[in-house]
């Protein structure tokens, strides 16, 4: 029987002693590790062995002097590893302002307004999307296919070593971002003692900022708290909002630095985390401005307290605490049927690896 033949070329790198260090199999490898967002997944795809997947992804990164993979490690699952800019990616919007923060410091303490602070939070995480989907063609495109890794076997550890680990790593996070704090909240007043306040204010006043609002957006450069904390009082609500929005968006250096300190061993750019929550605050105080344009907060809150108290003292409270138990059960029994079909659709569907 007569078979076609065709050529087909490959190429593989070698190094002066003749060792092999990338081909088709490795890039087959990183691609599976693209796909199924775990190296172990990945060589079982392969029918290649969890240990051999590792020894080619080391030999290469030994070779070319770049991390290829990074690992991670936590939650019932285990780990994974992902490609690096997809790392990258994940770094650029995942580090956020927590819902407390925002509405409770700085909403209710700040501004004394808690629709500012739900405004500020729904453009704070609106931006964080729109940053994700920005920063989705950061180095490159691919396939992405999510595919659960294997779990891994938890090491028991005896309670006394996770207690004394527990509260020994936590106290050393705790002075790790207290450190940071303190740090800048000095620097901000020694800037402040030398005049170099004043100085970036006659240079941010040659771009239109006054002097006022050019020390607050220093501050807030600098330190978080700080240059919320500047934001207290004073007129033009909409545009001290929309500062807000900028600062909690962009974060200050002081969390930078938090952020960097873990990131000194992991290999990952520090400039895609800079641009992203830089891009982060330039959106939120875009979306914050739009919507103070379109929905303004000039309105005293004393009055808008006084609305909701009317509304809530005019409710029947027999009525409204049978209304919202049958809001609650209808939303529990909802969340309840959609994870009883979707595990049902995973028990019905495994996995398929093609080799």
């Amino acid at each position: 029987m007569d078979r076609e033949l065709h050529l087909k070329l490959t190429i593989r790198l070698f190094t002066d002693d003749n060792q092999r260090c990338f081909g088709p199999g490795i890039a087959t490898l990183l691609e599976r590790v693209r796909e199924h967002r775990s190296l172990r997944a990945a060589a079982s795809s392969m029918e290649m062995a969890y240990s051999k997947a590792w020894r080619i992804v080391r030999t290469a990164e030994e070779v070319f002097g770049c991390k290829m993979l990074r690992s991670t490690t936590g939650g019932r699952h285990g780990g994974g590893a992902v490609l690096t800019p997809e790392a990258e990616r994940l770094l650029a919007f995942c580090n956020n302002s927590g819902p407390a923060f925002i509405l409770g410091v700085v909403g209710a303490g700040i501004f004394g307004d808690s629709r500012v602070g739900f405004l500020l939070y729904l453009t704070h995480a609106l931006a964080s999307l729109l940053v994700g989907l920005l920063f989705r063609f950061y180095g490159g495109t691919g396939r992405r296919q999510s595919a659960s890794p294997r779990p891994k076997p938890i090491q028991a550890v005896t309670v006394p070593a996770a207690f004394t680990g527990a509260v020994v790593r936590s106290l050393q996070s705790t002075l790790n971002i207290c450190a940071f704090v303190v740090f800048f909240s000095v620097v901000l007043q020694l800037l402040s003692v030398f005049g170099v306040f004043a100085a970036l204010a006659e240079l941010l006043a040659l771009a239109g900022f006054e002097p006022e609002w050019a020390q607050r957006l220093v501050a807030g450069l600098l330190e978080l708290s700080s240059g919320v904390s500047s934001l207290r009082g004073g007129t033009h609500l909409a545009g001290r909002v929309s500062m807000a929005a900028f600062m909690l968006g962009w974060a200050g250096l002081s969390v930078h630095c938090q952020v960097l300190s873990f990131l000194v061993d992991s290999g990952l750019s520090a400039k895609t985390y800079l641009a992203g929550k830089l891009c982060h605050g330039l959106i939120a105080a875009g979306l914050t401005w739009c919507l103070t344009r379109l929905f303004p907060l000039s309105a005293p809150v004393a009055d808008y307290l006084a609305e909701q108290a009317e509304s809530i003292a005019a409710l029947d409270f027999s009525t409204a605490l049978a209304a919202s138990s049958l809001a609650a059960l209808a939303g529990w029994l909802l969340l309840a049927a959609l994870c009883r079909s979707l595990w049902r659709n995973k028990c019905s569907n495994p996995p398929h690896y093609r080799v």
